[in-house]
């Protein structure tokens, strides 16, 4: 018992002197040497450590493996979590779903639960299993410090929130989703979130009609020192649909346009600026400034995304229809023929459908009209002008 207390201090000392393999190897041999003695299974687990900070994987993972062979309690959880974090660090999700599930079966009440059950969390979140998501991100966020549990950091606390609540918003419970946000209304903590959660926050408060709350999230995310310019045209095009919903039109344009004055190169959110600027003007009769934002939306459009697609097939309908205000019935042909070509809306392939073929009989091709009313027979079954 005196010689293997006397190893452990001596991978001690060494690990105090920085020679962390050294320790790693001294503490690693305590644990093999004397496995029954009370401090196996620790010397094992600060071999793991030692190792780790040594860089020396594999004999980490060796190291690792015996402190969890050991059945120290004192010790196991934190092997568990150590395994976790170190299978994350190197995207191994199955191996650190498995720590993790552990944790949380032996030790639910263990000092580490809510940094356990966050980090499941997530993995079901990216996994998309949102109802185990947001039950376990409830679970982190419940504890509180009591029973000599540790509670999540604050900035871990705002992130478990923020996914939580979007894992209830795709479950469809949205006023659950709402309220679990109400602590980031004044947004005091939004400077330290990440643009993709302002963005989210933003869009859950314009699907809420929270015009308000959508604009100040969205100007939260213009302010940001670190703020990209792709961040700057995204946060002015929120602020656009923020004043959109509130029927601000004159405050919407100029949004816009800021947007898309400030985009010295192509972001993904050029074409949604775009949009939304085209459809003013269309509704202000403007139908040349029109024209010009919706050309500019088609052109800007990234076809290898679903918003992409979707903010193309919006310009060409508006295109279609500032083509037949400016009498340009060619154009609006065109326009037409491309929304039915390369999409597959029905309610709005429909109505270019629709258009296309009166276009085409009041330009007398007769023949083509015909055989475009049957395709959107064929495509839709009906044939209704």
């Amino acid at each position: 018992e005196q010689a293997a207390e006397a190893s452990y201090r001596l991978g001690a000392l060494q690990h105090k002197e920085k020679q962390y393999a050294e320790a790693g190897e001294t503490w690693l041999r305590t644990a093999e040497k004397w496995p029954a003695m009370p401090s196996s299974g620790r010397a094992a687990f600060a071999a793991a450590c030692a190792f780790r900070q040594a860089e020396m994987k594999d004999r980490a993972e060796q190291a690792l493996a015996l402190a969890l062979a050991s059945g120290d309690e004192s010790v196991v959880p934190e092997a568990l979590l150590l395994r976790a974090r170190d299978a994350l660090s190197e995207q191994n999700v199955v191996d650190a779903a498995a720590a993790l599930d552990e944790y949380l079966t032996r030790f639910p009440q263990g000092k580490a639960v809510a940094e356990s059950a966050y980090l499941r969390g997530l993995i079901f979140f990216n996994t998309q299993d949102f109802k185990a998501a947001a039950d376990l991100l409830e679970k982190a966020l419940s504890v509180k410090g009591e029973n000599n549990q540790v509670p999540l950091g604050h900035a871990r606390q705002i992130d478990a929130s923020i996914r939580r609540a979007q894992a209830l918003h795709s479950l469809g419970q949205k006023d659950e989703a709402a309220a679990l946000l109400q602590p980031l209304l004044g947004l005091k903590d939004a400077d330290s979130l990440a643009p993709t959660y302002l963005r989210w926050l933003a869009d859950f408060r314009l699907e809420r009609a929270e015009w308000a709350e959508a604009e100040a999230a969205a100007r939260v995310l213009a302010s940001k020192p670190s703020a990209t310019t792709a961040d700057k045209v995204l946060a002015q095009t929120l602020i656009g649909r923020a004043a959109q919903g509130r029927g601000q039109t004159a405050t919407a344009m100029a949004a816009y346009e800021a947007a898309l004055a400030m985009s010295t190169e192509k972001t993904a959110y050029d074409a949604e600026a775009a949009v939304g600027l085209g459809e003013l003007r269309l509704a202000a009769m403007e139908y040349q400034k029109a024209y010009d934002a919706f050309t500019q939306a088609i052109a800007s459009a990234d076809m290898d995304s679903a918003e992409g697609r979707l903010n193309r097939a919006k310009a060409y309908a508006g295109l279609a229809t500032a083509c037949r205000a400016l009498g340009r019935n060619a154009e609006a042909l065109r326009a037409n023929m491309s929304l039915i070509i390369f999409f597959d809306d029905k309610d709005r392939v429909s109505v270019a459908f629709r258009e296309a073929i009166e276009l085409l009989e009041a330009d007398g091709r007769t023949r083509e009209a015909e055989r475009l009313r049957q395709e959107l027979k064929e495509r839709y079954g009906s044939t209704e002008q």
